[in-house]
């Protein structure tokens, strides 16, 4: 026995049962009549979502007769959750210590004390809104000026966690919005926390099918690597392609814009990460990725001040050597491949993220990406 394997079954095998346990007893609390739900059982994921009600329509729809069709739909994402996160964990390109790392941090994701990424979200959401109109418009835009920023596009966003950003991008009007993340638990409270936030909407707004509709725009994939996903989704790709009479593909488009915010510095090959990236990007398409800068300022700040002096976020979730210039990335965006072909990426926008410690606002600030950064690379059209 490998020490690999080894590691797959004493880190998942109790997730996984753990995951079985709050999946049936979920199903077991839901009253088709009643007004709502709530989670009150000792398993610990259900304590972690303890907060969350499930609306009479809801629970309509999965108790009473579907009930058993229910816990089967859970047998059978339980077995797909235990061998994707096997395969995660046997990848190259996925770190399992770092995968355990924001496991641990699951239940804190949507939490502005114990996590700056809420806080920083709008400002990340507003760079990428500002690149998107001058860059890649919406369709439409000119002539019906209040339609949404992202109106029928496709996104992926790459290492999602609890959903902070594809939430966002779903509320900006995309079509389609794909959720990636090596860590299953993770992608379990973000598939939970979208469930109920859009849910619970639909109840107290009038135009409920709009905001159904809107739930329905978000997908969530947890345990793949990006690689892994990118192979999956282009080799489908092509099925259809060979398929269509139309030569389009249909359930399997690439995407117009792809996220890769806070991610590269903990995967052991960001490279390969950013390339699976652009694989996944239509002519035109946008690339955003964002990081740390590797600088002794983001040493201070981003470990020192924000790992040891403040607590804000838990120590060691930072490795200084992992941290990439603007620069650095680049050329791993738009350098050339293996082949010794040019890269079509092109970058097209750079900004820092600055926060103000005494009031914890965060701002865009061109002129200093000595710490966080954000940039933008576009995949050219054919000629």
């Amino acid at each position: 026995e490998t020490m690999a394997a080894s590691a797959v079954r004493e880190t998942f095998l109790p997730l996984a049962r753990l995951t079985l346990r709050s999946h049936l007893s979920l199903s077991q609390r839901i009253a088709p009549r009643s007004h709502q739900t709530k989670l009150t059982s000792d398993v610990p994921s259900a304590r972690l979502l303890h907060s969350i009600s499930i609306p009479t329509a809801v629970a309509n729809g999965v108790g009473g007769r579907n009930r058993n069709l229910y816990q089967n739909k859970c047998d059978a994402t339980l077995d797909r959750i235990f061998k994707v996160t096997k395969a995660q964990m046997l990848s190259t390109n996925a770190n399992p210590s770092e995968v355990d790392k924001f496991t641990s941090f699951a239940s804190h994701w949507w939490d502005s004390r114990s996590n700056p990424l809420v806080g920083m979200n709008p400002i990340r959401v507003k760079f990428m809104r500002d690149v998107v109109d001058v860059c890649q418009p919406a369709d439409g835009a000119k002539d019906m000026p209040h339609r949404l920023p992202l109106h029928n596009k496709r996104v992926l966003d790459i290492g999602c966690g609890g959903g902070l950003l594809t939430e966002s991008f779903s509320r900006l009007g995309a079509s389609l919005v794909t959720g990636v993340d090596a860590a299953p638990r993770v992608v379990e409270v973000a598939r939970m926390h979208s469930f109920h936030k859009y849910h619970e909407t639909s109840s107290e707004q009038s135009n409920e099918q709009s905001t159904k509709a809107e739930a329905k725009n978000i997908r969530y994939v947890g345990g793949k690597t990006v690689e892994e996903f990118a192979s999956y989704w282009l080799s489908e790709r092509e099925k259809e392609r060979k398929l269509s009479e139309t030569n389009q593909s249909r359930n399997h488009d690439l995407f117009n814009i792809v996220t890769a915010l806070e991610v590269i510095e903990h995967v052991p090959n960001p490279t390969s990460l950013l390339r699976a990236a652009t694989s996944l990007l239509e002519p035109n398409g946008i690339l955003f990725v964002s990081t740390i800068n590797r600088t002794m300022k983001s040493y201070g700040l981003a470990i020192v001040a924000a790992e040891h002096i403040t607590g804000k976020v838990p120590v060691g979730t930072h490795d200084w050597t992992q941290f990439r210039s603007p620069e650095e990335v680049e050329e791993m965006v738009c350098g050339s491949d293996k082949s010794g072909d040019n890269s079509t990426m092109k970058q097209i926008g750079l900004s820092g993220m600055v926060v103000n410690p005494l009031s914890m606002e965060w701002s865009l600030n061109s002129s200093d990406v000595d710490v966080n950064w954000i940039g933008a690379y576009q995949k050219a059209k054919p000629s």
